[in-house]
């Protein structure tokens, strides 16, 4: 969903008061209020480049099939 107040005023028209929504707590979103309304706050993590690396690693363990072809097609595009 888009995080613009039109993009959250909009939603909320297309879909049932049975859904929970859940917006970023921005200034501008804060006055869209309800039973089935949540605000989280968003914010900048501490990722380190070592945290991608380790990443890339489980993902082309989980998913060797991938990673060999996305090897194969790196090698091919040099």
């Amino acid at each position: 969903m888009d995080d613009s107040t039109r993009g959250i005023l909009e939603t909320r028209k297309n879909f049932s008061d049975d859904k929970i929504y859940v917006f970023p707590d921005y200034k501008c979103a804060r006055h869209v209020i309800g039973d089935n309304i949540y605000h989280i706050k968003t914010g900048i993590s501490d990722l380190k480049d070592e945290d991608f690396t380790q990443a890339a690693q489980e993902y082309q363990q989980k998913h060797p099939e991938l990673a060999s072809r996305q090897a194969h097609q790196a090698e091919e595009s040099i």
